[in-house]
């Protein structure tokens, strides 16, 4: 009888924890992807891609469209993150270090659909060195401007070359 008490309270306690629900919820975690899988999602436009590195970093190049906030601003600016909708996030730095720090900080903050770029920007110039198909995705030559999504169709006079 004991027994059967002590089960029935366990029940009733878990089922008050879980507001009555009996489904799990989903663990939401960032996903980290390779420079391929990247480089495809950008292709398709099914991301958005967030630059955590410095103004500086994104001018000596970065993937385009790509919005730019440095990974220890991401918390206080998820405002603008925001105005791009639901979309998925991609986040990428120069090795993928800060934007590790800055997806999860992301899942934290409550996006549910946030990737990493494994290795970075150095890992997605040597994959696009090698799949020429995919070299407008990085401009350099000293950008003269920000290649965010209100610029892709008319770009930003860099001309989105992936020349180091």
């Amino acid at each position: 009888m004991k027994r059967f008490l002590s089960i029935l309270i366990l029940g009733t306690f878990l089922l008050a924890c879980g507001k009555g629900k009996l489904i799990s919820r989903e663990a939401v975690s960032v996903v980290d992807i390779p420079p391929s899988e990247a480089a495809e999602l950008i292709r398709a436009g099914k991301v958005l891609v967030l630059d955590v590195r410095t103004m500086e970093e994104y001018r000596e190049g970065h993937i385009t469209p790509s919005l730019l906030i440095p990974h220890q601003e991401v918390e206080k600016r998820k405002k603008e993150i925001l105005a791009y909708g639901d979309r998925p996030i991609l986040v990428y730095c120069r090795s993928g270090r800060r934007s590790s720090i800055a997806a999860e900080e992301l899942i934290k903050k409550g996006f549910k659909k946030v990737y990493n770029l494994v290795g970075g920007k150095e890992a997605f110039l040597s994959y696009i060195e090698g799949h020429p198909e995919y070299k407008d995705l990085w401009c350099t030559n000293e950008c003269p401007g920000m290649c965010g999504y209100e610029r892709r169709k008319e770009g930003c006079g860099c001309g989105g070359t992936s020349d180091r």
